[in-house]
Parts: structure tokens; sequence; C-alpha cells
């Protein structure tokens, strides 16, 4: 009996094989690997800690808040004789995530299963996604909230004139939130989201027998009340979380270059 594929069911195979050989390679020595320092420091410094601490003791670089307090609630889940587990599976449960979340972007961009199916596995394969997927620090969480803050953006885009003015408030609601906890995670992430609000907005503009001027493009910005909001309120999170926390952050720079000094 021959049996035939077509390209499309083809994509899907490429997609399904690379999803799990993305998963086993995130599996693959995650519970036998020695933990790393910053992985040290965090159980020793914030797994017993309260969440206020958490949240504010900002000036070592090793603290990624939201990871952190996700490690906290893991291990005890995990229990004590089971720490890597503990301190990893919030990254390997973001690790996986972000696989699936880059083929559905590609796949909304493009609408083409083969694109879906290539950002899965390109994905799946990277060296740097799968090193911290297996890690307990907070850039596997960092990536998969922007990621996600993305393709919900594009979903966004794709799909509000088929919603309700409430509709739309709520995704544009979800979408900050999922901005914040980016920022919560790393505080990097505001480098990342900022470039991907600005090409959203670009790509929103529709100037129609319009010469594409600053005002109109301004004007085409402004058009989507919403999702404007959405990155507002984003924004002022971001301006609240750097200035309230402004010395933390001096101290954590002192910190690097004091390593650097003593280095040379």
């Amino acid at each position: 009996m021959n049996i035939k594929l077509s390209g499309n069911s083809l994509f899907w195979v490429l997609a399904f094989l690379a999803f799990i050989a993305g998963i086993w390679l995130r599996t693959d020595g995650i519970l036998s690997k020695a933990l790393e320092y910053d992985e040290i420091w965090t159980l020793e410094s914030y797994a017993g800690a309260t969440n206020k601490v958490i949240f504010t003791d900002l000036a070592l670089p090793n603290n990624h808040p939201l990871n952190s307090l996700l490690i906290k609630y893991s291990l005890m889940i995990t229990g004590p004789d089971n720490l890597a587990a503990g301190i990893r599976l919030n990254s390997f449960i973001a690790g996986v995530l972000t696989m699936l979340l880059a083929g559905a972007g590609a796949y909304l961009i493009t609408g083409k299963t083969g694109a879906g199916s290539f950002a899965i596995l390109f994905t799946a394969l990277s060296g740097g996604l799968i090193h911290y997927s297996q890690t307990g620090r907070g850039y596997s969480l960092q990536t998969f909230l922007i990621i996600a803050f993305a393709v919900g953006l594009i979903f966004y885009q794709k799909s509000q004139n088929h919603w309700s003015a409430i509709s739309k408030s709520m995704v544009a609601l979800l979408l900050a939130f999922i901005a914040m906890l980016a920022i919560l995670t790393v505080s990097t992430s505001v480098l990342f989201l900022f470039p991907v609000c600005c090409l959203y907005l670009l790509s929103s503009v529709n100037v129609v027998n319009e010469k594409r001027t600053v005002m109109n493009i301004l004007k085409g910005i402004c058009s989507d009340k919403y999702i404007l909001s959405c990155f507002l309120l984003t924004g002022f999170f971001a301006l609240y979380w750097y200035l309230n926390n402004f010395s933390q952050f001096r101290q954590g720079q002192g910190i690097w270059v004091d390593c650097a000094l003593a280095a040379q």
C-alpha cells in the first residue's frame, strides 16, 4: 500500500519530529547535571525568602525575580530530594512552550505550514535555548514571555476585526500583563519589548491616498486605542519599575565593574 503525503502533511510531520527532538534535547541530562553557581545562589538566597525579598533584592544580577518566585514554589512540589528538578522545572516548561510559540508566530506571519515547521525546528535545535531550558535561570522564561507577547500582537492584528470592544480590551490587558511579567523576570526585557512594539505600530499604519508624513503615520498609530493603551500601560510599568529600583540596579552595575577591575 502506497501512502502519499501532501506538502502540508510532510511539514506537520517535520514539526512533530522537531518538537519531540527538542523535548529530548532539553531533558537529556537535566537532572544529572551539577547545579551551576547562579542556580546555587538562587537556591540559597531566594528559595526560602519572602516574596518581598525576592522582588526587592535586585542589586545582584543573580536574582531574576519572577523566576526565583516560581523556583520557590516548584521546590515545594519536588521536595529537597529533587533540587535539580525543582530549580529547573520552570525553565524546562518555558523552553518547551517557546518551541510551539515560535511555530505559531511563523505560521501567523506567513500563513504557511512550512514556515511554522522550520521555526519549531530552528528553535528546537538552538544551543542557547536548550542550555537555558536546562538551567534554573530566568532567561528561558524571559524568552517565552517575549515571544508570547510578539505572537499575541500578531494574532490580535489579524483577528481584531472579528472581536468586540470588550474582547479587544481583554486581549490588550493580557498582552500588557505578559510584557510586565517579562520585565519582572529579567529587567533587560524592555530592550526586546520596545522594538517589538515599534514594529507592530509601523506595520499597523495604513495610510491610503495620503502622503506618508509624520503626522499621518502618528494618526495611524493612534487609531487603535486598545493596543496603544497596552503599550502605554507597559511603558508606565517599566518606568515605575526602573525608577523605583534604580539604586539597586546601579549597585548591580558597580558589582560587575569591581569584578572586572579585580580580574585585571
